[in-house]
């Protein structure tokens, strides 16, 4: 599998993704002045205006990772920041978030099953903050879980349906506290999640974990394959038998995974040693594969035939 750069490709997958659109946001433009951050002005942090070409939906706190389901009605988005750990469902055609369920701690991970209306998303331990706090015996109030969720095709309303316990490998590295403490209790950390066409198979990305997850989806058994370090965002294949893992820390790696005999087949070299690669797009009709290098300002494409 080859590996090449482009820049300019990550602004386009964002649009696609936050609007489900084909077309991308037009350049930032000053001239916000002392208008507020708000959807309605279009102002951003930075104090500067976006005009996207679609209409701004109002998210949570700190929205992390979002799908669309395959009939293009609805979008699944998590909010991952402070005080606020939910699940919102955006209604396209409408405009609106037309549902908006808690959870007990989020870390951005999303992925829809829309065959059999299901939805995985990653789950992480509830908040310190005591006003904050879900209710005692929460599911997956310790975290280290994916909640997974059942929608209705016609409304788009959805139900917690269990909890898939994700606990961390035997050999998962020690969390990296400053200033050490050996005490600390290792975690899984399940970050990018990605489901097989059939629905039989969840990979998860456990960032602190060093590894994969894969998840029968019906035992809810777990196998793990070691991957490279913080890995975080995942792809399966159409055929269902190859995952992709991309992984953070040093190295510029993207592991190739065999999810049928759950081992890792290779290391691809998609940036340098710093240049962090996050999410992975797939596009099937091309065989290729999108990795974001958010230190390097591009985008790898790799052939997933190679």
């Amino acid at each position: 599998m080859r590996a090449k750069w482009g820049r300019g490709t990550m602004a386009l997958a964002a649009a696609i993704v936050l609007f489900g659109l084909g077309a991308a946001a037009r350049a930032l433009v000053p001239g916000a002045g002392n208008q507020p951050v708000s959807p309605r002005t279009h102002v951003i942090e930075s104090g500067r205006k976006l005009l996207p070409p679609g209409k701004l939906v109002r998210l949570g706190n700190f929205p992390g990772g979002g799908a669309v389901t395959a009939d293009g009605r609805f979008y699944w988005t998590v909010s991952a920041g402070y005080r606020q750990n939910d699940v919102r469902i955006v209604s396209l055609r409408k405009g609106r978030v037309l549902q908006t369920i808690k959870i007990p701690g989020a870390s951005g991970g999303v992925a829809l099953d829309s065959r059999r209306h299901l939805a995985y998303v990653s789950g992480e331990p509830d908040t310190d903050i005591t006003d904050a706090k879900m209710p005692s015996s929460t599911p997956g109030e310790h975290g280290d879980v994916v909640h997974v969720f059942s929608w209705s095709p016609l409304t788009g309303r959805a139900v917690e349906r269990r909890v898939i316990p994700i606990p961390p490998p035997s050999d998962a590295p020690a969390p990296q506290n400053f200033p050490p403490d050996p005490t600390a209790s290792r975690r899984s950390w399940p970050f990018g999640l990605a489901v097989s066409k059939d629905g039989k198979t969840l990979l998860a990305a456990l960032e602190l974990g060093d590894a994969a997850a894969i998840v029968n989806t019906r035992t809810n058994a777990v196998r793990y394959v070691h991957t490279g370090s913080y890995p975080f965002g995942v792809a399966i294949l159409p055929g269902g038998r190859t995952g992709f893992v991309s992984n953070q820390g040093l190295g510029g790696l993207v592991s190739v995974i065999d999810l049928k005999k759950g081992t890792k087949v290779k290391d691809i070299t998609v940036g340098g040693p710093h240049s962090n690669p996050e999410g992975i797009a797939l596009d099937p009709a091309r065989h290729l594969a999108f990795v974001p290098l958010t230190n390097a300002d591009s985008v790898a494409v790799v052939d997933t035939r190679r």
